[in-house]
């Protein structure tokens, strides 16, 4: 399995694309059809998922938040409990000689191919697949999550930094989505992956330049403590670079296909990828000078190549890895026009006998829209919902598709199981003013969040609701 590679951004676009399906304005044109009666089958149980037990991964209730927020980002976590448990042990490594106080971080797989990682405020470090399967050896591992594993010892959460969200980026995405509405003729997956990849950088921002200029330092500092080989963390960012050349170049090529908001969306992430580029640039260049000035009589041992290859190639995991490989494969396949839509959906069916996956399941529902094959398309809803693991879009579209088929007991579940679960985001305003008035509750607290919110193009769509 030829995997070991860095990973195009076009796949990652493409795979963020459903990330965008659940922003969108208006109802025009609802490909699901008149599915009578279909809802009455799907309905969540009364009582919703118990999915969010804090043992499931070995994290704690604090990072357990994160994982809410992760997924309230339409992200998901691989099923992948052996490569996590051994990506968690060189994290405890780190962990041993960082000092932290409180409650320690918890390290997450996440099944896409995109080349990152992620630390969330209570210690959530999200990994990509992607990332794991690029690497050469443990001790590169070391270097990504001793740089993680430092914005937390550094407080970098907490910083002001952290809250100045891309919003430049955030604007044009959510507009450019908004503005394609639910007509998901109109919906190319090209245009529609770039907006909801940059309303994923606004809602996961990186980090400012002093920020991980001080984390890579630190970071290494913590892998020579840990026993690690910090030349790893120079060839580690050296793939940095080299992935942010990979997004740099499909995104350039975008602008053709696209009309004039979605070339100013196109304009905004080259910015953002040229910023991101210079910053690699120049912390591979600085971390290199550390080296000689900090730790020039450091310990060199050998690289630990051994290691992280055997924990991808334990028999369950190497199954599991290979079938996100084949949805990665047949998404990459069809964002490039090598494969038809019905190809492609072929493959990603095959990557579903390693197990059901919300991440896959997703990939298929937004493939199966584009065929117009709607009851296909709800039944992988269905199954990424069942799975308890599901994204943030899971729920709104199950829940705005409850209210066109006027099944609003359903709705109300789904959205009272969502706000239980991602913190009552503002997304579902508007279903839930529409649901909770044709039920007769008081919708005034929730009118009066949306007016809070100060988002003009939300509380035009609450105030619809509320006179719907």
């Amino acid at each position: 399995m030829k995997a070991r590679r860095l990973p195009g951004i076009l796949t990652s676009l493409f795979l963020l694309a459903w990330a965008g399906q659940s922003l969108a304005g208006e109802k025009q044109g609802n490909p699901f059809g008149e599915l009578k009666n279909f809802f009455s089958t799907i309905a969540p149980p009364a009582g919703g998922h118990e999915d969010e037990k804090p043992e499931d991964h070995g994290e704690t209730g604090e990072t357990a938040a994160d994982v809410h927020m992760w997924r309230y980002g339409d992200r998901t976590l691989a099923d992948l409990p052996e490569l996590e448990a051994y990506v968690n042990s060189v994290a405890g490594r780190i962990l041993a000689v960082a000092g932290l106080k409180g409650t320690p971080p918890h390290v997450y797989v996440a099944p896409d191919h995109d080349f990152g990682a992620f630390t969330l405020p209570k210690g959530g470090i999200f990994v990509s697949l992607g990332t794991l399967l690029a690497l050469d050896n443990e001790d590169e591992l070391a270097a990504l999550l001793g740089h993680e594993i430092a914005h937390v010892k550094l407080g970098h959460h907490k910083k002001d930094a952290f809250q100045q969200l891309a919003g430049t980026l955030l604007k044009f995405g959510g507009l450019y989505l908004q503005s394609r509405g639910s007509d998901w003729a109109a919906r190319d997956y090209r245009k529609v992956s770039m907006a909801s990849w940059a309303a994923e950088k606004a809602l996961f921002p990186a980090w400012s330049r002093t920020q991980e200029s001080t984390a890579d330092a630190k970071g290494t500092d913590l892998m020579i403590a840990a026993g690690y080989n910090a030349s790893a963390m120079v060839s580690l960012l050296k793939k940095v670079r080299l992935a942010t050349e990979s997004r740099q170049e499909v995104v350039v090529v975008q602008p053709a296909s696209l009309d004039q908001l979605g070339m100013a969306l196109v304009t905004s992430l080259e910015k953002e990828l040229s910023r991101e580029h210079a910053l690699a640039v120049e912390r591979q260049k600085a971390i290199r000078q550390y080296l000689k000035e900090k730790h020039r009589k450091r310990p060199r041992p050998m690289l630990a190549k051994l290691s992280l290859k055997q924990a991808l190639e334990r028999p369950e995991t190497a199954r599991r890895v290979a079938a996100l490989h084949e949805a990665h494969e047949a998404a990459m396949a069809l964002a490039l026009g090598k494969a038809a839509p019905g190809q492609a959906l072929g493959s990603l069916k095959k990557a579903l006998v390693a197990g059901e996956d919300p991440y896959v399941r997703m990939l298929m529902f937004n493939l199966q829209l584009s065929i117009n094959d709607a009851g296909g398309a709800m039944e992988s809803l269905n199954r990424a919902y069942a799975s308890g693991k599901a994204p943030f879009t899971t729920y709104r579209v199950l829940a705005e598709e409850a209210v066109r088929h006027g099944d609003l007991k359903a709705a109300d579940r789904y959205i009272t199981e969502a706000n239980k679960i991602f913190n009552f985001p503002k997304e579902l305003l508007p279903v839930g003013i529409y649901v909770n008035k044709r039920l007769r509750r008081f919708v005034a607290p929730l009118q009066l969040r949306c007016l809070a919110s100060g988002d003009q193009g939300l509380i035009a769509r609450c105030n619809q609701a509320a006179q719907i």
